[in-house]
């Protein structure tokens, strides 16, 4: 798990540094935004999207994030999905979409334990990793001003399954900015 979640932070950090990047990155977008948590827990989510369609309505998308809740824990997320965007003649947009390859790791705060033989030992990096499908809705325009290409605003739904024994849903909130393809 440890090694999907780097190299995807590898493979998100350093497409930019390619000079010549090769076709497949050419149509490639990436984005970035503010990602909270149930509205209030601050976080970060950078992502790249490429449109699978000629007038660009289907686009498929990989986004990795995280966001903290203070005292709690710090969650951490990757999502595969596609999105079906609506563009109108002056740049507004809306889109729906789905991520059905989730994943969710939560690393809690301090966490101990009480050994066979007694004694009290702290957890070493506690959480669980989950399935964490998402359902996501969102508005947009265009914004004509070099490198960024549109503003965007997303709700997410998100599922945490199997949380204890039935399913947990997060929403989160989404503002952020899409840039120019490399």
């Amino acid at each position: 798990m440890k090694s999907f979640f780097f190299l995807n932070l590898c493979l998100l950090l350093f497409l930019p540094v390619f000079a010549q990047p090769p076709v497949f990155l050419q149509s490639l977008h990436p984005h970035l935004s503010y990602y909270g948590n149930n509205l209030w827990n601050p976080g970060l989510k950078v992502g790249l999207e490429k449109a699978i369609s000629q007038d660009k309505t289907w686009v498929l998308n990989s986004d990795l994030g995280f966001f903290h809740d203070p005292g709690t824990q710090l969650g951490l997320f990757h999502s595969y999905g596609i999105l079906k965007r609506r563009t109108g003649s002056k740049g507004f947009h809306a889109q729906l979409g789905i991520s059905p390859l989730s994943v969710y790791r939560s690393f809690l705060s301090e966490t101990y334990e009480v050994s066979s033989s007694g004694a009290v030992e702290r957890v070493r990096l506690p959480g669980r990793t989950y399935l964490a499908p998402v359902l996501t809705g969102g508005i947009g325009s265009r914004w004509q001003k070099p490198p960024i290409e549109a503003w965007f605003l997303n709700l997410h739904g998100m599922i945490l399954m199997p949380y204890n024994t039935f399913i947990l849903p997060l929403l989160n909130v989404e503002v952020g900015l899409r840039f120019k393809s490399f």
